[in-house]
């Protein structure tokens, strides 16, 4: 699991009044995370008491100092310490200090104090330590006796913190249509504790690990039983039972790995050996254990905060690991792991007895557990950091496909490698947010083949099981995920294979509640054994590669190693260099001066920037200074990219001579048309001291575009309330992350700065400080504002500038992130797409794409806006939707004289770029960002050498290439209505109604979530697509997959050609290979009566017509207690719909009128079941859904 811990350092207590009536629950200002926060105060008296009665408590953790010395601690909110402290009071003043630590979203502390006649107690008074490091007023968060921890001190034992508390709704226990899951043991939290890792021993019982206590054997058969072993080992993190042996992996207390063993035959543990002592900190310590696929050896999983042992006797990589950064990095902006440097997470093979300690790889953040696929081949669930959600170096969670040798790139703060690094490896599929726990194969389980060769990762904060399905791709993989059993709330832990074909997977954690659960294969797919199949030859031959690693190669690995260097395949070049950087380096350095394949040349230059001497610096530098950029592809020149820099990262700054090379081949192709090389450019370049790097950049960090895709989907954000909100934050203020990049290395470059580029970059800072992100997303922006403005040293243009850049603007309007999938659009692809489309729009997607697309940042509408672009209001007036698309995707092609900017070449050979505002007193007012329309520049007229238009519009191309057709069309309609709801675009859209706390349950990309005949169903421009033309079916469905509904509101647009259709609503499924449903329709059919009624398919058929509110008896005999005549809509057309069931009312609407109102007794009625979408028998047809949106109800 992940551990969250910040250093929010210490929170203060002030000298508080003598008296007060009731403590308060107080914590430091700021959004509340795990993290740590110290408290301090002083109290004075005038006699040392003779009783002082204290009562503490700190949700999660604290420590209590005073006068210096340790008091009492508690890592157990709901037992708060009740002592006598008057032994460490002493006449005067007495210094109370308190270390707190929290894990989640809910922190406080509380504590009453009572020295004689004198009383203190939590409150405003007290002082609290900001990350910064700055003393402050801390903030009550609630008084005594609230929620969601009550009156904790009034029993020896607080209320027991309810599970449900931090997620209000909660979900059931959802799994895939085939399976069931079933809860088969409630863990007694007071007596058992938290439960975390599992194994089975071999006669089939579950040993189960309490995170903070001891070890459970679970007894499945004939009876569920549970007994505590009676052994001195606690705290186990991981478990597994090999060798005739039960190993224990502890991340709490003594850490390291123990080996447990029944020496006597009475089934019990009486031999306990303490194999490898693991230094470690938190829940990033040591973690699991897997076993390896030949039986012999055991796989040991620790995360970054577990030094990798001094016992290791065998490392299959160079111990070459450094940070690697060539521009400085910053610390995390709450503190977390500020310092702790390389190597990482590790993974180590070992013996059984442990006497053989082989380190694979490292470079991990936190992974919690690995397993093996069908193949052999280890695969890792690691974590990402929260707090960077909205930054450039943000990671998500990522199942890494582990070979030998790798450096995995997590380094602290913002020096997290990115994927395309040529000295790590890319992930094999990222998941998103969330805390990594158990990973399990599917091998062994009574289960269709394709979960069998699955390999199920476990998300602890969004309640998710995924099943990922991997698929050879040359020396590695592929990988899609499916989530395969999810819930809300459902902290999941571990998750193993039981030798009877069924899985078991585990709830807790962090001492929540914890459960067992049993899932089983109810379908009719047949479960035989699958067997493994011939692997790809590139993944045989890395292995064979990768056999160069093994203890006692000799230097004939080079020769071996060298030709590989310039393969196609990045796992087999990666394999060759780390072979190659395993021999002595005075035997292959040569290479690197006859070398002339590109790849070759790049690895050579890699390998010999991390393992040579400064004599070598000149060669690596020659070789890639000789390689064709200009025609290279992107993911090449970003390999080079990145060995430049470890030529100076690790070797220094180059000579004056080689540094003019370097910049010779380099900043003509700067900048770049790909975001990444202009990141990795931008880097080298400022490092160099490159003329003009700083204007160039300069220039991007106010035009740069970007894209977000969507961070993790909106029904698993929705399963945990407190973690999703810095995720729907960045989706809501979205940053500029490209920007932000460009604006992160500037702040610590002193050098090549013109009086304009200052200016220009500093006002750069007040849009930024709009953007929201994770925990530390706000001090990275910050933080980058202080340290550039450390770099002037002019003291009254440093005030200037503070002062420019500390401006406040208006707040930045939420926004919801396009859906896609977006495209390069070119002008005849989008006026074909917009052309003839313009109808029947829908109004809120048009307004908020016209800020998710950053129109609204530089250009005023509708009476409001701002920035230096035209006003938009009157375009349709103006432009023909051919000029306004062309506007839109060549802003350079035509400039109005109004808008267009001046290059000024100054004399002290400076450029810069901006819009003349006014000219007085021999200086030029210039607005050069984009997104202000203040004058933010001057320079004096005197000191300008030359001038010239510039032909590039400030505004940047490629703004819309996120959006779908429907998307564009939107947009285009919303400008050409001048921001008017009213308008006829959008009479058919007026009447989507705002869903707070919806999710969609629609991607816009492809059917993730939804199963049905892939012959009939497509997705193609954000609308899901079925036909039956070509094809003779019965009715059939598209059945979206998870739990059961039953009280909700769901809506969705829909039009149907040439048949009728529907969406069926709490429904069962009767029929999984086919499809076929059974429960009530709300019909979608071209005559008015049949429109939005109510039909039972293969049950009651049509219960209520259009137009008809009724009443159903228990028997099931219908009242009809008024109607009207509807109107005919055509269905061709889109036609919003809504259905809302809440217990036994049912109300369907039609663009946004009530088509049927029903109250259904009926005993025999379907009260929950799945969503469908109807492909209905008959004439050939065909049927379109979009903008599917479900608000579930408590």
């Amino acid at each position: 699991m992940k551990h969250h811990l910040i250093h929010l350092i210490t929170l203060s207590l002030f000298a508080i009044q003598a008296f007060a009536a009731e403590p308060v629950w107080i914590w430091k200002k700021g959004p509340i995370a795990s993290e740590e926060a110290n408290f301090k105060t002083t109290l004075t008296l005038k006699a040392k008491p003779a009783k002082a009665p204290l009562l503490i408590t700190c949700d999660n953790s604290f420590k209590l100092h005073i006068n210096g010395k340790k008091v009492t601690a508690s890592k157990t909110w709901e037992k708060p310490v009740k002592m006598d402290v008057a032994k460490f009071l002493q006449p005067g003043k007495n210094h109370i200090l308190v270390e707190a630590d929290n894990e989640g979203a809910a922190a406080g502390f509380i504590m009453t104090l009572q020295a004689g006649k004198q009383k203190i107690v939590t409150n405003k008074s007290w002082m609290a330590q900001s990350h910064e490091g700055e003393w402050h007023q801390a903030v009550e968060v609630t008084k005594y006796g609230a929620a969601p921890w009550g009156k904790v001190f009034n029993t020896s034992v607080g209320p027991k913190k309810a599970v449900a508390a931090a997620t209000p709704q909660t979900i059931p226990l959802a799994t895939l249509t085939g399976f069931k899951a079933e809860k088969i043991y409630d863990v007694v939290k007071a007596s058992q504790g938290s439960w975390v890792g599992m194994t089975v021993d071999p006669k089939g019982r579950i040993i189960a690990t309490d995170q903070y206590g001891g070890i459970y054997r679970v007894t499945l058969k004939p009876k569920l039983s549970v007994e505590k072993l009676n052994v001195k080992v606690t705290g186990g993190h991981g478990a597994l039972y090999a060798f005739d042996s039960l190993y224990i992996m502890v991340g709490e207390g003594k850490r390291g790995l123990y080996r447990l063993r029944d020496t006597n035959g009475d089934d019990q543990y009486d031999s306990e050996e303490f194999l490898i002592p693991f230094k470690a900190k938190g829940e990033h310590g040591c973690h699991s254990l897997v076993l390896s696929p030949d039986k012999k050896s055991i796989y040991v999983v620790g995360g970054n905060n577990t030094d990798m042992p001094a016992s290791a006797t065998y490392h299959r990589m160079a111990q070459a690991w450094k940070e690697d950064h060539i521009l400085a990095r910053m610390a995390d902006g709450r503190g977390h792991n500020k310092g702790r440097m390389a190597p990482g997470g590790f993974i180590m093979k070992i013996s059984p007895d442990a006497k053989s300690q082989e380190v694979i790889c490292h470079g991990f953040r936190n992974q919690f557990d690995a397993a093996f696929n069908l193949d052999g081949e280890l695969f890792a669930f690691d974590a990402d950091m929260e707090y960077d959600v909205g930054s450039p170096w943000y990671r998500p969670t990522r199942v890494n496909h582990v070979v030998s040798g790798v450096d995995w790139g997590w380094r602290h703060g913002t020096g997290k490698w990115p994927d395309y690094y040529t000295d790590t490896l890319p992930a094999t599929i990222n998941i998103g947010p969330g805390s990594p726990t158990g990973v399990s194969n599917g091998l062994g389980a009574r289960f269709p083949a394709k979960y069998q060769k699955a390999i199920f990762i476990n998300d602890w904060t969004y309640g998710t099981m995924y099943a990922v399905h991997l698929e050879q791709d040359g020396a590695t993989y592929k990988a899609t995920k499916e989530e395969f059993v999810s819930g809300k709330p459902l902290p999941l832990t571990d998750v193993i294979i039981h030798p009877d074909g069924d899985m078991y997977f585990m709830v807790g954690g962090r001492r929540t509640t914890s459960a067992l659960y049993k899932l089983t294969y109810v379908g009719d797919e047949s479960t035989a054994a699958v067997q493994p199949k011939a692997v790809h030859p590139d993944l045989v031959l890395r292995r064979k590669i990768e056999g160069l690693h093994d203890q006692g190669v000799g230097t004939e690995a080079i020769a071996k190693a060298l030709p590989y260097l310039k393969h196609q395949d990045r796992f087999i070049r990666y394999a060759a260099r780390v072979a190659l950087e395993k021999q002595p380096v005075a035997k292959w350095q040569k290479h690197i001066t006859t070398e002339k394949s590109p790849w070759a040349v790049i690895e050579l230059s890699t390998a010999l920037a991390r393992l040579g001497t400064k004599d070598q610096q000149p060669h690596i530098l020659a070789a890639l200074n000789k390689l064709d950029y200009k025609n290279m592809d992107t993911q090449q020149f970003l390999a080079a990219i990145r060995a430049y820099q470890l030529a100076f990262t690790r070797l220094d700054k180059p000579s004056s001579a080689d540094a003019t090379a370097v910049v010779k081949t380099l900043n003509d192709l700067y900048p770049h048309k790909d975001n990444f090389v202009n990141r990795e450019l931008s880097q080298v370049l400022l490092f160099l001291n490159a003329p003009g790097a700083v204007s160039k950049t300069v220039q991007m960090v106010l035009n740069a575009t970007d894209t977000q895709e969507k961070i993790l989907d909106d029904k698993v954000l929705q399963r945990n309330d407190r973690y999703a909100k810095e995720v729907k934050r960045t989706e809501q203020f979205r940053p500029n992350v490209q920007q932000f990049a460009l604006a992160f290395s500037l702040r610590s470059i002193k050098e090549g700065w013109s009086e304009a580029d200052r200016a220009s970059y500093f006002s750069w800072f007040p849009r930024a400080k709009t953007w929201q992100g994770g925990n530390s997303f706000g001090a990275f922006i910050e933080n980058s504002r202080k340290e550039a403005l450390a770099s002037v040293t002019d003291e009254a243009k440093r005030t200037k500038y503070a002062a420019a850049s500390a401006k406040s603007v208006v707040a930045a309007r939420a926004i919801q992130t396009p859906k896609g999938p977006g495209r390069a659009w070119n002008l005849k692809d989008a006026v074909a797409a917009v052309k003839g489309n313009l109808k029947g729009r829908d109004f809120a997607s048009g307004e908020n794409l016209f800020h998710a697309t950053a129109c609204a940042s530089c250009h005023r509408f509708a009476g409001q806006g701002m920035g230096i672009g035209p006003d938009l209001t009157g375009s349709a007036n103006r432009y023909t939707l051919e000029d306004m698309l062309e506007n839109i995707i060549s802003p350079s092609k035509v400039i109005s004289d109004q808008y267009i900017s001046t290059q000024f070449t100054m004399k002290d050979g400076s450029t810069v770029i901006g819009r003349v505002a006014t000219e007085e007193d021999g200086q030029l007012h210039l607005m050069t960002n984009p997104f202000s329309s203040d004058s933010n520049v001057q320079v004096k007229v005197a000191d300008v050498k030359s001038k010239k238009p510039y032909e590039v519009s400030h505004m940047p191309a490629g703004l819309i290439n996120t959006l779908n057709p429907d998307e564009l069309s939107n947009l285009i309609a919303y400008i050409f209505s001048a921001g008017d709801e009213s308008h006829e675009y959008f009479s058919a859209a007026q009447h989507q109604p705002k869903l707070e706390g919806a999710e969609s349950l629609f991607n816009g990309k492809d059917l993730s979530g939804w199963k049905g005949d892939p012959d009939l169903w497509s997705v193609k421009d954000g609308v899901i697509h079925g036909s039956t033309h070509g094809k003779k079916i019965k009715n059939t469905f598209l059945i979206l997959q998870g739990d059961d509904l039953e009280d909700f509101h769901l809506v969705y647009q829909a039009r149907c050609f040439d048949n009728n259709s529907g969406v069926m609503y709490r429904s069962e499924v009767v029929d999984p290979k086919k499809f076929v449903m059974r429960g009530s329709q709300c019909d979608m059919h071209p005559k008015a009566e049949y429109l939005a009624m109510i039909y039972g398919e293969k049950e009651r058929g049509i219960v209520t017509q259009r137009g008809q509110t009724m009443v159903i008896d228990e028997a099931g005999k219908k009242k009809v207690v008024s109607s009207f005549v509807p109107k005919a809509l055509d269905i061709t057309q889109w036609i919003t719909y809504e259905i809302i069931c809440k217990g036994n009312h049912i109300v369907h609407k039609v663009n946004g009128e009530v088509a049927i109102d029903l109250t259904d007794n009926d005993k025999k009625r379907i009260r929950s079941g799945k969503i469908g979408l109807q492909l209905h028998a008959g004439p050939p047809m065909k049927v379109d859904f979009r903008n599917i949106r479900l608000k579930r109800f408590k």
